[in-house]
């Protein structure tokens, strides 16, 4: 069902409101979720408000602390609060040290859900810069041929300035996304076949088991190397635990560098103008483009929403 942006918009902001967080926080989440339905990432929307209104009653960006700076790494204590806050202020902190400096790499520490990752990549690529993030969760991702959870779903993203805006790649070893299987299980729909097991280790199409069991990663090894990856740059590396507990102890990874990094930045521009057009003429499209697309369709037209998921909104903001 499509609906009107506003609309979108204030019921985010109604629910927030009953949150301690300050206005500016709320502001910030607020944001981060209203373009996730507005790109296509409904795992990552409206259906993430029943547990923001839990995980926010852990206070807000007055936790948060940098705990270690030595230049070109910093650490951070997400005091436990909503990644989104977390991760907001990794970006923030990384466009102004790049003010003075090439590089910089972020690591944050105990925070909660970070949401869709290649949001706040794409912050450092709007101010000019290449940034790479990665986070990881709960186990919800078996190894391949594995029969329980190991891995976060553990998103790797890379934003980057494009010719004609931002150029952001987002994505994560497994099938399908711990959204999407929520919103199936509201909506009694049955999930794509290989996409997950249950807690018997065998295949299921049932959402409501595939929460219960483990998702499965993409390209079989493949997929388990990328989410083996992710698991140790956002939590070995930056402090978090190696395997967290459920919503405990999330990590979050962010290094950025400015373009002229390691040479001219007029060779960054020259050869992302270069690369973007022999995508173009080979038919393709850049990562970001059906993003940026959808996104300023859902400005005109209205934002698609599951059915499910607005009702179950509608009545949190009821209540």
């Amino acid at each position: 069902m499509r609906i009107p942006i506003e609309r979108v918009q204030e019921v985010i902001e109604r629910t927030l409101g009953r949150t301690p967080l300050t206005v500016d926080d709320q502001r910030i989440v607020a944001h981060a979720l209203l373009d996730a339905e507005c790109t296509g990432r409904s795992g990552h929307g409206l259906n993430r408000l029943p547990a923001i209104l839990d995980w926010a009653t852990s206070g807000g960006s007055e936790r948060i602390v940098l705990t270690r700076d030595q230049g070109s790494t910093l650490s951070v204590d997400g005091g436990g609060v909503l990644g989104i806050l977390v991760a907001h202020r990794a970006a923030v902190l990384a466009c102004e040290r790049l003010a003075h400096q090439p590089f910089v790499a972020i690591g944050c520490r105990n925070c909660r859900h970070t949401n869709a990752i290649g949001y706040f990549a794409r912050i450092v690529a709007e101010e000019g810069h290449v940034a790479i993030a990665a986070t990881h969760c709960s186990p919800l991702l078996a190894p391949h041929d594995g029969h329980a959870p190991v891995f976060g779903t553990n998103p790797l993203a890379l934003a980057c300035p494009g010719p004609t805006g931002p150029i952001v790649a987002d994505v994560s070893p497994a099938r399908v996304t711990y959204g999407s299987l929520i919103n199936a299980k509201l909506n009694g729909e049955a999930i794509e076949p290989g996409a997950a097991i249950g807690p018997d280790g065998n295949p299921t199409t049932d959402a409501a088991e595939a929460l219960r069991g483990a998702m499965l990663p993409i390209a079989e090894h493949k997929g388990t190397a990328l989410a083996f990856l992710v698991q140790v740059l956002a939590g070995s590396l930056v402090g978090a635990s190696a395997v967290p507990g459920a919503l405990d102890e999330f990590g979050f990874f962010l290094a950025a560098f400015r373009t002229d990094a390691f040479g001219d930045a007029g060779q960054f521009e020259s050869g992302m103008a270069e690369l973007t057009r022999r995508v173009h003429d080979a038919g393709g499209q850049c990562p970001g483009e059906g993003s940026t697309r959808r996104r300023a369709h859902a400005q005109d037209e209205g934002v698609d929403v599951d059915p499910g998921v607005w009702k179950a909104v509608q009545a949190l903001v009821a209540d």
